[in-house]
């Protein structure tokens, strides 16, 4: 059973959708065959998340919780996620059991977008 808040962000995703662009960076976790993918998609502006969007293929808590990442990670320091923590997700969402791998998602690709971050940042300075 799903918490009235990942029903709602389920039934009414605001960030669903993609970011193109040089300064959009692009992570992709999750497999099919485990029932769920997410890919969230950051553009930065001056070291900052200027916006946030994902696609998501799975159950109503992963579109939730990537929608309400993207939320999370707009108008923060792109550096802050090195410490993104998935417990506001967990409570806020009201994840339990099996859906905490949505959670565990989410972390995995704050980890890849940070990763990509710093590796582009790395290749402007050389």
């Amino acid at each position: 059973m799903y918490s009235d808040t990942v029903r709602a962000r389920f039934m009414q995703p605001q960030f669903a959708g993609t970011l193109q662009g040089e300064q959009v960076l692009q992570a992709r976790v999750g497999a099919p065959e485990q029932g769920a993918v997410m890919e969230i998609y950051i553009a930065i502006d001056a070291q900052r998340i200027q916006a946030a969007r994902f696609k998501a293929y799975g159950c109503g808590a992963c579109i939730a919780t990537a929608d309400y990442v993207c939320e999370l990670l707009e108008g923060t320091p792109v550096d802050q996620l090195e410490h993104f923590d998935t417990q506001p997700l967990v409570t806020a969402l009201g994840l339990t059991g099996i859906k905490l791998h949505c959670a565990w998602l989410a972390s995995e690709a704050a980890e890849q977008l940070l990763l990509a971050w710093r590796q582009a940042e790395a290749s402007v300075t050389h």
